[in-house]
């Protein structure tokens, strides 16, 4: 397990499969508001959009220019479609 481990690529997949568990688990258990819930699971999608992104296309090894303007596109985009979603 170790070994498989120390693969960034495999570390990227153990979290996106975590965030994606946490993600269900957050959407059935009653714990939280169900807004808040949601508005945690869209936060969670935007940060696995950013590491599929990063990780398994490449992108890391862009002109850096591109890589911060699709990291403010994530921000920005992931921003307002939370703040929307608290809105209406």
């Amino acid at each position: 397990m170790i070994t498989i481990l120390k693969d960034k690529l495999n570390l990227v997949l153990v979290a996106l499969l975590t965030i994606t568990l946490v993600s269900w688990w957050l959407m059935t258990s009653n714990i939280w508001e169900v807004k808040t819930a949601g508005a945690l699971v869209l936060l969670f999608a935007f940060v696995k959009v950013h590491l599929i992104v990063s990780h398994f296309m490449e992108s890391t090894q862009a002109q850096l220019s591109i890589r911060y303007l699709f990291d403010l596109w994530v921000i920005a985009v992931g921003g307002m479609i939370i703040a929307m979603y608290f809105w209406l």
